[in-house]
């Protein structure tokens, strides 16, 4: 009876052992799977950060190119109102120097008559009109480059 009972004893003690060897690997196994488990939740929340990193980076570059948009859409208006001035000064400047033109043109005119007509008088009848001597001939008729200076003046 003794040496079944050390039999027996040293079956439950090897079956104690195999169930410790195995209890050991098991938890082994499963230190192994919560490291990677650590690993794979540091690189998620280093992926975490890096999207809200490049989200924040994105939503700055939005922000920026809106004010460049912006600071565009002002700039060209601003550029358009002081074009629609400059166009408006450079009409007036057309109309005086239409009207300078015109002056121009009607002076020259007249004294042409004046001049035509005291061609067409013989020199007896002009001086029969006040015994004046003939006038002077006209004045040459005026360039357009010095209408053009006389309406640059103004």
């Amino acid at each position: 009876p003794g040496a079944s009972s050390t039999e027996e004893a040293e079956a439950e003690a090897e079956a104690a052992r195999t169930a410790r060897e195995s209890k050991a690997k098991e938890a082994e196994a499963a230190r192994v799977a919560l490291e990677e488990k650590a690993r794979e939740l540091e690189a998620a929340e280093l992926a975490s950060d890096e999207k809200g990193r490049l989200a924040a980076e994105a939503k700055a570059t939005y922000h920026h190119h809106a004010w460049l948009e912006r600071v565009a859409l002002s700039a060209a208006q601003e550029k358009g109102k002081e074009a629609e001035s400059a166009r408006a000064a450079a009409d007036e400047k057309a109309r005086e120097a239409a009207q300078a033109h015109a002056a121009i043109d009607d002076e020259s005119i007249e004294l042409q008559d004046e001049a035509e007509e005291a061609a067409d008088k013989p020199p007896a009848a002009a001086e029969a009109d006040g015994g004046a001597p003939l006038p002077p001939p006209p004045a040459p008729k005026p360039t357009s480059a010095l209408a053009k200076s006389i309406a640059e003046g103004w």
